[in-house]
């Protein structure tokens, strides 16, 4: 769980959830340097995404679930049932204010709750959407060239409740393009073609639009799109601002 300076929970805050894809380890993942996964391990670069997150300037803080650690695997594991995606919640809420329970609010509280998943990532998202006991208050998933399989799911869920919105991002041609254009036409076929943005000239504009469905795609390679692309994505999304914002070191 990374707060990123200047969090304030007194005011309209999110949740961002960051769901990683293969051979994930959390510690790499947050921290920007070098960093071995445990102690005694040969070390790994960081993708920095406490830093990426803190970009955005989101009131938010950033929860990054440690999934299957360093395995080819997408398995949601115990996401897939009712009560463990609010005990990930709880608990960093508390530690957000040094383990005090009192202090700590409900993830209830928060004005956004978003899923940010990459590559087999989308697997524990689908899974908190249809079995977690706060599916009912997540309104954002973005799915970075991550939706290989599950579009009738992601469909269903985000057409079910008019606060709902999805982004899903693909490189190439191949599954996530698919997956990500067939979200598109069950969306519309449900809702309208005004709720669904399909490969749109601005990306960031379609997103400002809040239309309940994007697709879109991106030349940035498929590992670095967490770190390249979520301070704009998460900007353009529209979450509660902090104050004043970090820059990203170059």
């Amino acid at each position: 769980m990374h707060t990123p300076a200047g969090f304030d929970p007194s005011r309209p805050f999110a949740i961002v959830v960051f769901l990683h894809g293969w051979t994930g380890c959390v510690r790499a993942l947050v921290e920007g340097d070098e960093v071995p996964c445990t102690e005694g391990d040969s070390p790994r670069q960081g993708w920095g995404l406490g830093r990426v997150h803190d970009a955005a300037n989101a009131n938010s803080i950033f929860v990054v679930p440690q999934l299957r650690y360093l395995a080819r695997s997408g398995a949601a594991g115990r996401y897939r049932e009712a009560t463990t995606f609010r005990a990930l919640l709880d608990a960093a809420l508390r530690l957000a204010h040094d383990g005090d329970v009192d202090r700590a609010p409900s993830p209830d509280r928060a004005a956004s709750i978003v899923l940010v998943a990459h590559s087999a990532g989308f697997e524990t998202a689908l899974a908190i959407l249809e079995a977690g006991d706060l599916a009912e208050r997540i309104d954002s998933v973005l799915l970075l060239d991550a939706l290989y399989r599950g579009s009738e799911g992601f469909a269903h869920w985000v057409a079910s409740h008019e606060t709902r919105r999805m982004l899903s991002l693909y490189t190439g041609d191949q599954s996530t393009y698919q997956e990500s254009h067939r979200l598109a036409r069950l969306v519309r076929g449900r809702l309208g073609d005004e709720a669904v943005a399909e490969r749109p000239g601005d990306l960031h504009a379609a997103l400002r639009e809040r239309r309940r469905v994007v697709v879109g795609s991106t030349r940035i390679p498929h590992g670095a799109i967490p770190r390249l692309s979520l301070p704009e994505l998460l900007q353009a999304w529209g979450l509660p601002p902090r104050g004043s914002r970090p820059m990203l070191e170059p």
